[in-house]
This record gives structure tokens, sequence and C-alpha cells, in this order.
């Protein structure tokens, strides 16, 4: 082992925020959880009053399914570590809610971006990290989509990861280079 190669870490992993998290999901909850409500009444007036005579009950039980998916998600993050990326001399793996993806540096064409994703124009646009594959990993894309600006594949659990999708889209490149251990530019 030479001198450069002992500068160079083996693998780094970029983990979630549960706070980050739990913040977005108690959102995504109350949203719900109104959105619930509205079609409860809606359903009432139009359809059968059964379902006004047992609003609350539709509406907490609702809520508490909710609830329990905002719990496990934060656990989820605390002692499983997901979402994550691992990011390592051979290529990185993505690590989502439920799966997981692994790409060699030989599979990305070019270089990593950062792109918006979600609604034109809309306060939500996510920043994710997009990439191109090579020609010969191209079929094994899970699905083309217009929002990923010419991009192949894209990591969209940036929001929620330690750092920023930038900085990701940065590390990856580094790594992609074969020099990890360089400084980020500021």
């Amino acid at each position: 082992m030479n001198e450069q190669d002992a500068m160079i870490p083996p693998a780094i992993t970029v983990g979630p925020r549960p706070l980050k998290i739990l913040g977005e999901l108690a959102l995504v909850s109350i949203a719900g959880t109104a959105g619930v409500s509205i079609l409860v009444v809606f359903l009432g007036f139009l359809t059968h009053p059964w379902f006004l005579s047992n609003a609350w009950t539709i509406i907490a039980c609702a809520a508490a399914i909710l609830v329990c998916w905002c719990v496990i998600a934060v656990l989820g993050a605390f002692l499983w570590g997901r979402p994550r990326v691992e990011i390592g001399p051979e290529g990185f793996t993505d690590y989502g809610i439920l799966g997981h993806r692994s790409r060699r540096w030989s599979d990305i064409d070019g270089n990593f971006t950062v792109i918006g994703v979600g609604w034109p124009f809309a306060v939500g646009r996510r920043r994710v990290v997009a990439y191109r594959l090579a020609g010969a990993f191209k079929g094994s894309a899970r699905g083309k989509s217009a929002w990923l600006a010419g991009n192949d594949e894209a990591i969209l659990i940036c929001p929620e990861l330690t750092i920023g999708a930038e900085q990701l889209a940065e590390v990856l490149n580094r790594w992609k280079q074969g020099v990890p251990s360089a400084r980020p530019s500021d």
C-alpha cells in the first residue's frame, strides 16, 4: 500500500437527519388529516350521511395512522440509518426507506448534477442529485422521467440527508474522479 492509498478512506456514509424527516412528515400528516376531513364531509353530503355521523371516528383513525407513519419513519432514521448513501472506491449505494440501488463508478456517464424535481414553480421543489448512466446500463434505469432534466436516475433522498444535494454531488464527483480526500470547494 502506498501513501496515496493510505489517505483514501475505505468508504463514507451520508446518513439521515431524523428531525428534518419528522418535520416534513408532520406537515404531510397535518395536510393528510385535513384532506381526509374534507373528503369525509364531501362524501357525507353527496353520497351517504353515514360519513357525517362517523366523521370523528374516520378522521381520528386517519390521524392515528399518519402519526404512526411519522413515528416509524423517525425510528427508521434513528435505528436503521435510512435513508442514507454509502460511498466507496467501487461506487455508491443509495438506501431509501424500503429498498436500495447500487451503482459502480463505471456505470455513470459524466458528472453528478443537482436538479430540482417536483411541480414547476412550486414551493416544495426538491433539490436532488441526478446522473446519466453509461450506455450498457441505460436499460437498467428504473424509469424515464421528463422531470430528471435529461438524466437517467437521481438520488431523491437528498433533502433528508445530513448534507445537501450540492455537497453530495460534489462528494460523489470527487469519489468518481478518484480523489475523495480532496477538500470541498467553498
